[in-house]
C-alpha cells in the first residue's frame, strides 16, 4: 500500500530531478561563432527552413508546435512544391492527437486546394479513418471507396482497400439489380 506509494514518489522525483539536468543542459547556448562577411539576415526563414523545423517538431512528438510551424509556413509560402505537404502534415497532427473532427478539416483543405498534389490520395485516405474514427463509418466508407476510385493504383487505394476488409465492407459499392422506382403515384 503506502511502501508502493511512497516508492513510486521516489522513483518519479529522481526522474524529474534527471530530466531537470537534461533541460539545464539544453538550456546552455552553444557558443556563438561571428563572421563579419555573413550579415545577419531579416525577414521570415526560407521555405526550407521553416518546413524541415515543422516536420522535425512532428517527427519528435511535438504536435501542436509542428501545426505550428506548417502554418506559419504556409502563411508565408502558400503555393510552393510543399505547401500541399505542409497541409497534409497539419492534418497529420490532428490525426494523431485523436482531433479527428480537425483533421478531417485539414485533410480537406489537401483536397481542396491541392487536387493535383501528391499528398491528395494520402489525404483523401485519412480522412476516411477520421471519419470512421468519429463512427462516421457511412461518410468513412464512402471516402475510402473515392479513393480506391480517384487513384486506383496508388499505395492509399491499397490502403484504403485493406480497411475496408478489416471491416467486412466491399472496396466498391455494390449496385442492386432491382431499381427502386421514382415515380409518385
Amino acid at each position: 500500500g503506502l511502501d508502493v506509494v511512497l516508492d513510486k514518489i521516489s522513483k518519479l522525483s529522481q526522474q524529474l530531478a534527471e530530466t531537470k539536468t537534461k533541460v539545464e543542459s539544453l538550456d546552455t547556448p552553444p557558443p556563438t561563432i561571428t563572421n563579419s562577411a555573413t550579415p545577419p539576415r531579416t525577414g521570415p526563414p526560407s521555405p526550407e527552413e521553416l518546413y524541415n523545423a515543422a516536420y522535425a517538431d512532428f517527427i519528435k512528438g511535438s504536435y501542436d508546435l509542428a501545426k505550428q510551424g506548417f502554418e506559419e509556413y504556409l502563411k508565408h509560402y502558400p503555393d510552393t512544391e510543399l505547401s500541399d505537404n505542409a497541409q497534409y502534415w497539419i492534418g497529420e497532427s490532428y490525426y494523431v492527437q485523436r482531433k479527428f473532427s480537425d483533421a478531417v478539416q485539414a485533410f480537406d483543405k489537401v483536397i481542396q486546394n491541392y487536387p493535383k498534389g501528391d499528398k491528395s490520395p494520402a489525404a483523401a485516405l485519412k480522412k476516411g479513418y477520421s471519419l470512421l474514427e468519429m463512427k462516421n463509418t457511412e461518410a468513412g466508407i464512402k471516402e475510402l471507396r473515392g479513393v480506391i476510385q480517384k487513384y486506383p493504383n496508388s499505395d492509399s487505394a491499397q490502403l484504403a482497400r485493406d480497411r475496408l476488409n478489416a471491416i467486412g465492407v466491399p472496396a466498391h459499392e455494390r449496385t442492386s439489380s432491382v431499381r427502386k422506382s421514382s415515380v409518385r403515384r
